[in-house]
């Protein structure tokens, strides 16, 4: 409809009955006719909408083939309409993306937009004439001068005859741009959601989930990750000669308002390695605010980006502001941060903040305005600092200010770079926390504004007024009213209702409308809209009660506000205070002193002091001579200043003390208890006994299942508990050939079938194998055996001892098993832990999770079941120990859980890297190659080393129990985790990354370790696990959450040194688990560990030495790779390998590696972004590592006979 052809007033001239009667609109020769039939035609498609049937009805007729087609067609023309609508109104939005309520909000802006245009032309063709150019408003405000300054005339800067005043720039029929934003904006309080659809430069996958904050649930950083493993580049540390900027009149500027300008922009930038940023934003007629300009300049351009019309397609800069290589320079980039995060989904990678760097250099002053005087010799022009950006077209002068934040950006950078550099004596360390400082700015959230309690009562301290209970409660109804409709009407709280008026407002309590109208200086347009529901709250808070109390802080900190001026003696002298170098004065006031008033009411009685720091001992001699020297000369007794850290370490040993007598107590009980249950056990074996011949007597052969189910019934709770914790006992009862007894009965012949199966998979051992002639020392790949080592050779030679002795049933164990049930004897297994609720005193097993560990069918696991019981041991009974070590504290200190948890006597810093290194079966933590590795460690970097020695009572040569223990070890090392994070809570939360380390069944106990640090939700995150050959028994066959897997760390690598089956002697998980699996030769066996066999075994002991040797090289391996990175002399090379034979001979012996093909195994494997399985060559001698990836012969060997049939295929 065009402006000319309306008709705001009908005219009717019947004296002039020749005048034509012009049509308004086609077939309608007056306006008001149309309007009759429209409404006439909405009347009939009202009516024929609420015809159609409803619910059951609606479903009957949507049967019928004609209905259907005709609801359709009708649908579509309705959903073309509404899209014809919203391209009339110039949106883009598609109705056929949107769900109903969406098409019903676009409905409401399209009537609200015509409703506007119709208004306009109504009153253009009446006559009211109004611009549609921003009509511009420019507010003076002179600056007041600082009182009280001993320094104002110094610090303040001159006034002269050409500095203009600081003026508010705004106008006054600016349109709101957010009506027509195709986001809508959220006011509400639920958390800000990122709205990022893609991830350019990413390192890890786009992914955004809710985590819980400081003050809620927030969503997750999407680059945390890449901002986490963000190194600057290194030429930005080199030291440069600054380039010289060009002046503003040669420098081109490009003004970006369309979509089609992003493309070429992006195309200039990426010719750069540095670019400047800056922002304009709009906070007044928001309620989160706007940002309404973006400024980005070159060494040669300098760009205006529209940011309003271009809100939802800048999302496409990512591929410049994420990319590592391109250095963006901001000035105070706190807020533009979270300004880009809100309004651009933009997210910045490798920043460097001009303000980080003025404050690091200890400049006076950190504005950009200053940097600008003092190295560019550039006034900015403040005449437009506080303009109103949403002004479209922008002004030139406005265009000038803002291009001027960003041009001279760059050469700043360059000379603070260099100033930094030189204030470190030319090292880097400085210019290194500047970077550092604005990466933590980049990993910032945008968080919505909440309205709580406390801001209200924050603004109320601040105004220094003192407010009954009806005024209080005031204040916070209409403080709380201001945020409800800011948020309604997308304005700031400013704009609502200012602070002053609102103090006002609630300490007036007018009873007339009139009046709170009267208390505003000038009324708010919503004030005036919401009048009756401010009266309202008012008439209300009027009807409080006045006495109700207030609280007693907020009452205190009032009156000490108010008489801070005049009273100022108060705050300013402490009798207590010792300024700097004064020494402490031994006479000052003391409650101690005996001249005290409330010192002599107490004193005729007697107190016992358990904890004394000042007071002598009872008996001395000094203290009497003192008293009698007082009452002679009349002279106050003088007492020693003892400084509160001086009475903590006076006060370590009392408690210790304590302590130990506790513990001490406590273990006396456990013995007590113990050995009642032991007795009662006793009575209850006596009777079974009794029992059993009776029932031998009246049946001639009793079944096991019988029995067990007879001895249930019998058996007291006390008992089971008794059994639980005598597991550990038994085993060594069985060690130190003790007298045993029968078991159980067995059916005849049993024993016969048992020993011929165990013949069948050639497991029977010879009767003149000596076991003396076995090394088990070299389980753990040749390490030196130990004090602390378990005697495995008395161990199995008793275990033969006892084998061989039979009687009617075949089968002796210890007395002490005889009553255990026959419930716990599963199918050829033992149960691995699902549950996450573990207790400190026993970690229970479930038993429908079963793992066959070494597939020996279900007769003979049954026998093992038996004889190695699997229950695990009792947190407080595996006595973990865990010992820190660091570069300035080489020698181990043992940290114990509990009140006196110790960890100030050792070198920890959190801010530093964090290795966990867990041993695995039949080691400790004193073993050479773990004292070898933490020695490489230290040395290759600044880092926390944590060993943790689980061998005391958990690790026995019984595997079952040593597999048992696994998850209870990982959950102690999770509560010894959380226990530092707790004890440093008070500190800068700064973690620095974790590093799991552990070797067999080491390996599982790290990945329980990061799975229960997951559960307690610990800010201090795990970066990676390195597991060395992970053990296989019992752990091949189970899901990801029962052993170690990739899920477990952000980065899990795994090298597999003996990845054969078990029927074939391998020790270690053959599959991959992790991010990257290395497998050195093959991964089988590892060449160089060949020795002579024995010919007692009818399997030769050089398999067995094989696989030991093989297990153990992995860590061999790793610690190496640490030692080469410090001397910088070899490499790990890792060729990428399908695990094939055939992939080996054709690809990874023939293909030349380098950085883009190959990764690297050890500890740099993480600083490459290949994933998947790899093949590493190594040596036969040490050391092994050969800096290529081609294969001795003795590999070679090896391989061929590995891999037999694909070889021969």
């Amino acid at each position: 409809m065009e402006p000319n052809k309306v008709d705001c007033q009908v005219l009717e001239n019947e004296g002039n009955e020749n005048q034509e009667v012009n049509q308004v609109i086609p077939g309608y020769d007056s306006f008001h006719d149309y309007v009759r039939d429209t409404f006439d035609a909405i009347k009939f498609g009202i009516k024929s909408a609420n015809g159609l049937p409803i619910e059951s009805n609606f479903n009957y007729y949507s049967c019928f083939p004609s209905f259907l087609r005709v609801k359709n067609k009708n649908a579509k023309l309705l959903s073309d309409i509404m899209q014809h609508l919203l391209g009339t109104v110039g949106m883009k939005n598609q109705m056929s993306h949107c769900d109903i309520e969406e098409k019903f909000e676009l409905l409401l802006e399209i009537n609200d937009i015509f409703l506007d245009r119709a208004n306009n032309l109504m009153d253009r063709e009446c006559g009211i004439n109004k611009d549609s150019e921003v009509e511009l408003v420019v507010s003076r405000v002179t600056s007041q001068p600082i009182n009280g300054g001993w320094n104002d005339q110094v610090c303040q800067p001159r006034v002269t005859e050409n500095s203009q005043a600081i003026s508010l720039l705004a106008g006054k029929n600016v349109q709101r741009p957010q009506l027509m934003f195709k986001d809508k904006i959220d006011n509400s309080s639920n958390p800000w959601c990122p709205r990022i659809k893609d991830k350019p430069n990413s390192l890890k996958p786009l992914a955004i989930y809710l985590e819980e904050g400081e003050d809620g649930e927030v969503f997750n950083h999407p680059y945390e990750y890449e901002l986490d493993m963000f190194v600057p580049p290194g030429d930005q540390f080199e030291k440069s000669e600054p380039i010289k900027y060009k002046s503003l009149e040669e420098t081109p500027l490009i003004i970006v308002k369309d979509p089609s300008d992003i493309k070429l922009l992006i195309e200039d930038l990426k010719r750069y390695t540095e670019i400047a940023v800056d922002l304009e934003h709009h906070f007044y007629r928001s309620f989160q605010g706007i940002t309404c300009l973006m400024q980005i300049s070159t060494r040669d351009t300098d760009y205006l980006i529209d940011t309003l019309s271009l809100r939802s397609e800048l999302h496409e800069l990512n591929e410049i502001f994420t990319k590592r290589t391109i250095l963006k320079v901001f000035h105070g980039a706190d807020l533009d941060i979270q300004w880009l995060q809100r309004d651009l989904s933009l997210y910045v990678v490798n920043m460097f903040d001009t303000h980080q760097a003025a404050k690091q250099l200890h400049l006076p002053y950190l504005s950009l305005a200053y940097l600008l005087k003092r190295y560019c010799n550039v006034d900015p022009d403040k005449h437009f600092q506080m303009a109103d950006w949403r002004i479209r077209p922008l002004p030139e002068k406005l265009m000038k200010y803002a291009r001027e934040d960003t041009h001279y950006l760059l050469y700043i950078k360059d000379v603070l770079k260099n100033a930094l550099i030189d204030i470190a004596n030319g090292q880097i360390n400085i210019l290194e926390a500047v970077y550092n400082r604005s990466t933590e700015i980049c990993k910032k959230i945008y968080i919505k504004p909440v309205w709580k309690e406390k801001s209200c009562m924050i603004m109320y301290r601040k105004s220094q007024k003192m407010f009954n209970n009806r005024q209080l409660y005031a204040l916070k109804e209409l403080h709380k009213w201001r945020d409800q409709t800011a948020r309604e009407e997308d304005d700031s709280i400013a704009y609502v209702l200012p602070n002053h008026m609102l103090l006002n407002i609630a300490e007036t309590l007018p009873r007339e409308m009139q009046g709170i109208l009267a208390c505003c200086d000038s009324i708010p347009p919503l004030v005036r809209q919401n009048l009756l529901k401010l009266h309202k709250i008012i008439l209300k808070a009027r009807e409080q009660p006045l006495i109700k109390p207030i609280i007693e802080e907020d009452i205190r900190q009032r009156l000490t506000q108010r008489s801070s001026v005049n009273n100022s003696e108060v705050w300013v002298h402490s009798r207590h205070d010792i300024p700097s170098g004064m020494e402490a004065r031994a006479d000052l006031p003391c409650l101690l002193d005996e001249n005290n008033t409330l010192e002599k009411l107490i004193s005729n009685v007697t107190i016992e002091h358990t904890v004394t720091v000042f007071d002598s001992p009872a008996t001395s001699e000094d203290e009497e001579m003192e008293k009698n020297e007082q009452k002679v000369t009349g002279k106050k007794k003088k007492f020693v200043f003892v400084s509160p850290f001086e009475r903590y370490k006076r006060v370590i040993p009392m408690i210790a003390e304590e302590e130990a007598q506790e513990r001490e107590k406590q273990r006396e009980e456990e013995e007590n208890r113990l050995n009642e249950l032991k007795k009662k056990e006793k009575e209850l074996d006596e009777n079974d006994t009794q029992k059993e011949k009776v029932e031998d007597n009246s049946l001639n052969l009793t079944s096991l299942e019988t029995r067990n189910s007879y001895r249930e019934k019998q058996e007291s709770n006390e008992t089971e508990d008794l059994r639980e914790e005598n597991i550990t006992q038994n085993q060594k009862q069985i060690a130190n050939n003790e007298t045993v007894n029968l078991l159980r009965s067995r059916k005849k012949g049993e024993k016969d079938r048992i020993i011929k199966d165990l013949k069948k998979k050639d497991m029977m051992p010879s009767k003149a194998f000596d076991y003396k002639a076995v090394d088990f020392s070299t389980f753990q790949g040749g390490s030196k055996n130990t004090s602390n080592q378990t005697n495995f050779e008395q161990t199995m030679n008793h275990m033969f001892e006892t084998s061989t002795k039979t009687d009617t049933s075949g089968y002796y164990v210890d007395k002490n098993l005889s009553s255990f049930r026959s419930e716990n004897l599963t199918y050829s297994s033992f149960p691995i832990l699902n549950s996450s609720n573990v207790t400190h005193d026993l970690i229970r097993f479930q038993e429908n999770q079963e793992v066959d560990c070494f597939d020996l069918g279900r007769g003979l696991a049954t026998i093992l079941e038996w004889l190695f019981l699997i229950n695990p041991n009792r947190t407080n009974v595996l006595n973990v120990q865990f010992l820190l070590s660091s570069r300035r504290q080489p020698r181990r200190v043992q940290v114990v859980i509990g009140e006196q948890f110790g960890l100030e006597w050792t070198d920890f810093q959190i801010e530093r890297r964090t290795i966990v290194i867990v041993h695995g079966f039949l080691s400790n933590g004193q073993q050479s190659w773990i004292n070898e590795m933490e020695k490489a460690f230290l040395q290759w970097e600044d880092v926390n080393v944590l060993v943790v020695d689980w061998s005391a009572r958990s690790n026995t040569w019984d595997y079952y129990k040593a597999a048992v223990n696994t998850r209870v070890i990982g959950y102690q090392i999770a509560r010894f985790l959380e226990h530092i994070e707790n004890a440093i809570s008070t500190r800068e939360n700064d973690w620095g990354p974790l590093h799991l380390v552990g070797h067999s069944l080491g390996a599982h106990i790290c990945g329980f370790a990061a799975k229960e640090l997951k559960k307690k939700q610990s800010k201090w995150k795990i970066e990676r696990i390195t597991g060395l050959d992970p053990a296989q028994p019992c752990f091949r066959d189970v899901g990801f959450t029962m052993k170690l897997h990739k899920s477990d760390a952000s980065f899990v690598d795994v090298i597999h040194t003996n990845g054969k089956l078990l029927s074939q002697i391998g020790l270690g998980l053959p599959e991959p688990i992790g991010h990257v699996d290395f497998y050195p030769n093959g991964g089988r066996s590892q060449p160089g560990c060949d020795s002579s066999s024995f010919e007692h075994l009818p399997i030769h002991l050089r398999v067995i030495n094989k696989a030991v040797c093989s297990h153990g090289r992995s860590y061999v391996y790793l610690t190496e790779s640490l030692v080469s990175e410090v001397k910088h002399n070899c490499t790990f090379w890792a060729h990428h390998w399908d695990l094939s034979y055939r992939n080996l001979i054709q690809r990874v012996e023939t293909e030349l590696c380098d950085k883009n093909i190959c990764t690297e195994m050890g500890i740099n494997a993480i600083n490459y972004p290949q994933r998947g399985t790899f093949f590493v060559a190594t040596s036969n001698v040490p050391p092994f590592c050969i800096n290529d990836t081609r294969m001795i012969n003795e590999v070679m060997t090896q391989l061929k006979r590995d891999y037999a049939d694909e070889h021969y295929d």
